[in-house]
């Protein structure tokens, strides 16, 4: 199952049938979704539309495999689990290990974890956390250069403000810095 990241800013209509979803301009300015394949950034609208037909619409759930998800939208499930792979990647859903990855086999025995297991899953973590962090830095990077001279005051403690938003909330933000500095030049 595919869990969508954010879905209420997607959603529109919640008790609404059909339900709807918004398509939001500041995706024009979104580094993650742009940075995206073509095929990523055509996966996801449809996504969406898929979680709408949830039982519970505002769940944010596909409760398909990638392989009803590829026979719904007509592509093929090399492409979808391609994409999928690169949309958890990039932060916009959360997949199911039933979603890109087979079932073991019943008759396969199952190891114990051992510690170098843990130690694995450690690093990833902290890879990804690593990873998020630089993201945040490039984040307040372009914020920090686009932010009116005038108003600056303290780097550190608007680094820290800064930070505390999640990616999509400070990408809203330099958007709307760029908007303003745009229309209100000073």
């Amino acid at each position: 199952m595919v869990t969508i990241k954010n879905w209420s800013t997607y959603q529109s209509y919640k008790d609404r049938r059909p339900p709807w979803i918004r398509f939001h301009r500041t995706l024009l300015d979104n580094f993650d979704f742009q940075s995206l394949s073509a095929d990523s950034r055509c996966l996801l609208p449809m996504l969406w539309l898929l979680a709408c037909e949830d039982s519970n619409p505002t769940s944010g759930n596909v409760p398909y495999d990638s392989k009803v998800i590829a026979f719904r939208l007509r592509q093929s499930k090399q492409l979808v689990d391609k994409c999928l792979k690169e949309l958890e990647s990039a932060c916009f859903i959360d997949c199911n290990e039933s979603v890109t990855n087979p079932y073991p086999i019943r008759n396969e025995s199952v190891t114990t974890e051992t510690e170098t297991e843990t130690e694995t899953e450690t690093e990833t973590e902290e890879r990804q956390r690593q990873t998020i962090a630089l993201r945040a830095d490039e984040l307040f990077k372009t914020f920090w250069g686009i932010y009116p001279g005038q108003r600056k005051r303290d780097k550190p403690k608007s680094r820290t403000l800064f930070s505390k938003q999640n990616c999509e909330t400070q990408e809203m933000i330099i958007a709307h810095v760029k908007h303003r500095s745009v229309n209100d030049p000073q």
